[in-house]
Parts: C-alpha cells; structure tokens; sequence
C-alpha cells in the first residue's frame, strides 16, 4: 500500500467538494428556465404572480411595479404565499437568487417558474416600471 501523506489526502477531499458544489450549481442553473425582463413582463401581464428575492432595503431603493417582497430566507417560510396554479416570475437584483428561488419551488413542486435573466438591472435597461 502506498505511503499517502495526510495534506495530500485534505486536498483531494478539498477538490471533491469543490467539484461537488460547483456541479450541483452548474446543474441547478441548467433546470431553471430564464426569461428576458420582457418575456417576464408578459407572462405578469396574462396573470403571473411576481416575486422579489431580495433584501428589503434592496426592494425599498426601487423595485418592479407589482412585485411581492419575499426575501430568498424566507422563501421556504412563506411559500404558501406563492399560488401553485399560476405561472411564477421571480427577480432579484443580478438573476442569482432569483435562479435559486426558482429551483427551490421546482423542488417544492411548482411547475411553471421562470427566474428574470440579469435581474432588477435588466428590468431597468428595459425601461420597464419601476417604483420605490
């Protein structure tokens, strides 16, 4: 057997780990199904219900018109809050949280959630309408 050294064996397992968590990143963003601000504003506009990740001083300094403020750690907390015979558009700020969030009520068994690509910021580039 060979004589395997105890930094050696840290760092493999430290690479497995980083390999694991990376991946399931990686195959968290390939389920998530993104949609433009645009497409986002469409499918709020035949119904969907529109929910903000972000913290609330985020959401206070300017926030989509119509969106509901559910913080990403609350989220599992107040998921009743979220119709599940609706479509669901989740934004955030940069479409991260708002990616998580998805993947979390598809876990949870929502169907139709979409996660706003580029977040509140491609929200404004669109110049859609924003409130404070």
């Amino acid at each position: 057997m060979p004589n395997v050294d105890v930094q050696t064996v840290i760092f493999i397992l430290l690479g497995l780990v980083v390999v694991f968590f990376v991946g399931q990143r990686f195959w968290m963003r390939r389920s998530v199904v993104e949609v433009s601000a645009n497409e986002a504003q469409e499918k709020i506009k035949a119904g969907a219900a529109f929910i903000d990740v972000r913290q609330p001083a985020e959401f206070q300094s300017g926030h989509a018109i119509g969106a509901k403020l559910i913080p990403l750690h609350e989220l599992s907390a107040r998921v009743k809050e979220i119709p599940k015979n609706k479509d669901v558009v989740i934004i955030c700020a940069s479409g991260n949280r708002s990616a998580t969030a998805a993947y979390q009520l598809t876990k949870l068994g929502y169907d139709n959630v979409f996660s706003v690509r580029g977040g509140t910021g491609a929200w404004r580039n669109a110049e859609l309408p924003v409130t404070k």
